[in-house]
């Protein structure tokens, strides 16, 4: 009987330890942006295709951005590679342009901010991979209605 038990056993454990996953975690956060005084640390990622480098402070399953973000938003097709500086406005009219836009993804209505035309800049550095990064400060944010303002400033880093 201790014949059979002993290998049984040790086969037990082996596939007890060879079966046992970590659990995959994210990585420390590098952004951080702060809105109306609120500070928020998140994720930044590029979507080229789509003209836009944002952030959010929560990653949901699969990996989607979820909660509150903050987003800065190009040319339409057009996209940075090299370190530069782009005045805010609500729209951007051509490559020297971006606007920043903030809210919560898990909220109905997302509730966006969106900025206003301003003499504020964002500053957008390219590194040697091609991974951007940006610097924001004192930016004036309007609602869809213009009946209310916010203040965004912060720091992305993509991972």
């Amino acid at each position: 009987m201790k014949r059979i038990i002993y290998p049984l056993l040790a086969i037990v454990i082996i596939l007890a330890i060879s079966c046992k996953k970590d659990k995959p975690t994210n990585p420390e956060p590098k952004s951080q942006w702060q809105v109306d005084g609120k500070n928020f640390k998140g994720y930044a990622k590029s979507y080229p295709l789509g003209s836009e480098f944002s952030a959010t402070d929560s990653i949901g399953q699969y990996g989607f951005p979820v909660g509150n973000y903050v987003a800065i938003k190009f040319y339409y097709t057009y996209w940075p590679t090299k370190n530069g500086t782009y005045t805010v406005t609500n729209s951007p009219g051509d490559s020297t342009q971006c606007s920043v836009t903030t809210g919560n993804l898990s909220t109905v209505p997302i509730g966006d901010y969106t900025s206003i035309a301003s003499t504020s800049e964002v500053v957008i550095t390219v590194s040697s991979a091609g991974k951007l990064s940006a610097t924001f400060s004192g930016i004036v944010l309007s609602n869809y209605n213009n009946t209310k303002t916010a203040i965004v400033s912060g720091a992305l880093v993509e991972q």
